[in-house]
């Protein structure tokens, strides 16, 4: 019998970030004060199907825990180019910060 594999998500997107950002980002800090609220789309490139919603979501919130994202698929649907899966709305500062690190998760999780 196999063993189960238990991980920590939230080490998991720590660890990435930190990665990523470490101690901050400086352009991001220097153009976009901490009140500017964005908004983001993410679009499909490719057809493919959609996987890491959740992680992605984590990851943002990970930042500002006020960040939400919207999905419009669920993990597993197929998307196709030009489709638009889901949106983002938070801090600004936050979700620059957390972007890069949210879309490797879901271009790794998804295929």
């Amino acid at each position: 019998m196999e063993k189960a594999v238990h991980f920590d998500l939230d080490e998991i997107i720590k660890h990435a970030l930190e990665e990523d950002i470490g101690d901050g980002d400086i352009t991001t800090e220097s153009i976009l004060s901490k009140d500017i609220v964005l908004e983001g789309a993410f679009i499909a490139k490719e057809k493919g199907v959609i996987a890491g919603l959740r992680v992605a979501r984590k990851t943002f919130q990970f930042l500002d825990a006020n960040a939400q994202l919207e999905s419009y698929v669920e993990d597993g649907n197929l998307v196709n180019p030009g489709d638009i899966f889901a949106s983002i709305r938070g801090q600004g500062q936050a979700l620059l910060g957390a972007e890069r690190t949210a879309l490797n998760f879901l271009q790794r999780m998804s295929g």
